[in-house]
């Protein structure tokens, strides 16, 4: 029960915008605001009468029944057709602690001594259908179809019609019973045996429901079957679609509005301790129509009709709005909302609307059980608040009095963004438009996250046939032409290389998307000044670099300079820095493209699960900070300079920077001064002389010295190797 003391009922059905579901809805909210309860109505977008694994992420709506704050549950039982649904829910409410009433037929998923269980009485229902037929039309040669074989529902439906046939002394025989699937296709086929004369055609013909009568309503009319003259036609059951088939259906409409007033009732005496009211199954009642020789109830046809036109236009306003347009131009969930704002008038009749987002809504698999809610209608308390999810008392207490609320999943494929609530303050539910509205809603909110996801942008590649149009270079289809076209110099080896950036062990999300892309557009700078105009480069995507190099200087130097480049790149290294680096290359010989490329990137995968080991040395980020300093400016380490770099205490700090990378502090000073050198004599036509000076290095013959000794050749050698 949430603080306030105001208890909050739960109402567990599947697309609860259908007749059936609305009819349960209305009376369970009528019954509710009466005792002062609030509404929370948790269902489904699409009915999964089939299995599909886009739509499984949409069942993850049914959670939120598991909130402390509900006092009992109500769940309407026969809604659901999948069963690993059917078995999902079940697993869900067998953990609450609350009453649970289950209304319809107690399916074997949902038996539960503690669980309380009403229904309409479909074999009384049915035998009194079928009493019509005979005390009315005095038809005697009656056939039925009901559902599926062994199915309760279908049985008891069944036994029914057998009870109002032997009552009246016209005993039934096998041959006048059929089983179906409660479909269209089913009424279809019988109507077929019908119409080919394998079957004698009855007088009358009951369907278990009313979509059976309806497919086999139009079978006969396509071949001039006249019902209800040839034959007549009556189903159990009333929906919306019946407007839409000729002759108007005779249906007995099953009184589901009363069971959803008694399972609150039931609700009330439980919470209150009170004596438990009458359960007894309530009536329904026969709405006539004009296939059985009866004449149409104009009221009933009239309201459906004016429905129908209503829920029409609704979908027309939804169709031909701007509002994904206006939705895919929005920049953030701030703006996303506004513009919700501006289209909420296409949802009839509600009060409000919230959009409630997980906080880490935009990543792969959300972990967050925060939601940041915000009230789409332009009033004083739209601004956005965060809340658990299980606290729905941080919106319904923003009423003053009882409503319902209506929970449906934001979604796109396999992630979920969060919910939609919608508030009623009269006893209503929304309708068929509505779930175009949120279908649209939840592919623009993909759309917002894949704007703002670098992926996303990394993704664009493939809009062009060759090149990435983040990076201008080739793209992972126009870098393996490339590799597969290549004109090799014999005089030369030819050295696959890559380089892997943005490595973060951190985070997952360690930067905004702006800065993202900033470096990787540093990045691609540095590797096209790598490459100059001789070699081939590309981006493979996912912070992967491609280059193929022609050049006897071998892989470790090109690997080394490629690296020396890239530090030099400052707009890059303020952002990710040193460590977040990988290159490594491989001799092309006759290997393919992808077995040079995977052999490359497992080494980088191996390089970042080296870095989160070092990530949990002590003071390793501190330690880092300075190597980032020592290697863009390398010239602060010579004389006082250091001090500006590190005030701690230098013995110290000499010890924790081996420890955590396994070079000295001076010989890594030195590596850094001659890192710098190898971009000057790279990529410039800069002097040895001005070489030196520029790194640090106030005696160039020493700086050459020094150069021979950590790279292995001259400075003049390693400049021809990488000129040529």
């Amino acid at each position: 029960m949430d603080n306030s003391g105001r208890p909050i009922v739960a109402v567990i059905t599947a697309v609860a915008s259908q007749s059936a579901q609305k009819e349960l809805m209305l009376g369970i909210i009528e019954q509710a605001k009466a005792f002062g309860y609030d509404t929370a109505v948790f269902s489904n977008i699409y009915n999964m009468s089939q299995e599909n694994e886009n739509l499984i992420c949409e069942q993850r709506i049914f959670d939120l029944i598991l909130s402390d704050q509900i006092a009992a549950v109500i769940l309407d039982s026969e809604a659901f057709v999948s069963h690993s649904l059917i078995k999902y829910i079940s697993k869900l409410i067998m953990k609450k602690n609350t009453p649970v009433i289950l209304v319809g037929e107690q399916l074997p998923d949902f038996s539960n001594p503690a669980f309380f269980c009403i229904n309409t009485n479909d074999c009384y229902d049915l035998e009194l259908l079928t009493n019509h037929l005979i005390e009315v039309h005095k038809f005697s040669k009656i056939d039925i179809l009901t559902g599926p074989k062994k199915n309760q529902i279908s049985e008891n439906r069944l036994e029914g019609y057998r009870k109002s046939l032997i009552r009246h002394g016209l005993f039934p025989e096998d041959n006048n019973y059929f089983y179906g699937d409660f479909w269209l296709t089913s009424g279809e086929n019988l109507a077929n045996r019908y119409i080919s004369g394998e079957l004698e055609l009855p007088e009358a013909i009951v369907c278990a429901n009313d979509r059976m009568a309806f497919g086999m309503l139009r079978t006969f009319k396509h071949s001039n079957i006249k019902v209800p003259d040839d034959v007549a036609v009556v189903a159990y059951e009333l929906s919306e679609r019946r407007i839409f088939f000729s002759p108007l259906l005779t249906v007995y409409r099953r009184n589901r509005r009363s069971l959803g007033k008694k399972a609150v009732m039931l609700i009330n005496s439980l919470l209150n301790n009170t004596q438990l009211p009458d359960i007894n199954s309530p009536p329904g009642e026969l709405i006539c129509g004009e296939s059985c020789h009866c004449h149409a109830d104009a009221g009933v046809t009239y309201d459906q009709l004016e429905n129908e036109l209503d829920m029409k236009d609704y979908e027309r306003y939804v169709v031909f709005s701007t509002m994904e347009q206006k939705l895919t131009a929005a920049k953030n969930p701030d703006e996303f909302a506004a513009i919700m704002g501006e289209f909420q008038w296409m949802i009839r009749n509600v009060q409000s609307v919230y959009l409630c987002l997980y906080i880490d809504w935009y990543d792969i698999n959300p972990a967050s059980s925060l939601i940041s809610c915000r009230n789409i209608i332009p009033l004083p308390d739209s601004c956005s608040f965060e809340a658990h999810k299980y606290d729905f008392a941080a919106i319904f207490h923003r009423e003053e009095h009882p409503a319902v609320y209506y929970f449906t999943p934001v979604f796109f494929g396999t992630r979920l963004f969060g919910h939609l609530v919608l508030r009623y303050n009269k006893p209503d539910s929304y309708d068929e438009a509505f779930r175009t509205w949120t279908k649209s809603v939840s592919t623009c909110l993909e759309f917002l996250r894949m704007k703002n996801d670098i992926k996303y942008l990394l993704s664009c590649q493939d809009l062009s046939n060759s090149r990435d149009t983040l990076t201008g270079m080739l793209n992972r289809n126009g870098i393996r032409h490339a590799y597969k076209n290549v004109v090799v110099n014999d005089s030369k080896a030819l050295c696959f290389i890559i380089l892997r950036v943005c490595i973060n062990v951190t985070s997952s999300f360690t930067s905004e998307v702006d800065q993202k892309v900033k470096a990787l557009i540093s990045a691609s700078k540095a590797v096209q000044e790598f490459c100059g105009c001789n070699d081939i480069c590309g981006y493979m995507g996912d912070h992967t670099f491609v280059c193929i190099v022609q050049s006897n200087a071998g892989i470790e130097l090109l690997c080394s300079t490629l690296i020396s480049i890239m530090i030099q790149h400052k707009e890059y290294m303020d952002l990710f820095g040193i460590n977040s680096v990988f290159c490594t290359g491989e001799l092309c010989s006759d290997l393919d493209f992808e077995s040079l490329f995977d052999t490359c990137l497992n080494r980088a995968k191996s390089y970042k699960h080296h870095l989160e080991i070092n990530y949990s040395m002590p003071h390793y980020n501190e330690m880092l900070t300075l190597r980032n300093s020592i290697y863009t400016c390398p010239e602060l380490t010579f004389g006082d300079g250091l001090m500006k770099l590190y005030t701690g205490n230098l013995n110290s700090m000499r010890v924790m920077y081996k420890k955590c990378f396994g070079i000295s502090f001076h010989q890594d000073c030195i590596n850094a001064r001659i890192s710098k050198a190898k971009y000057y004599l790279a990529v410039t036509s800069m002097s040895l002389t001005d070489t030196a000076e520029k790194c640090g290095f106030l005696d160039h013959k020493y700086f050459q010295r020094q150069f021979t000794a950590s790279v292995g050749i001259t400075a003049k050698h390693y400049r021809d190797l990488m000129k040529t």
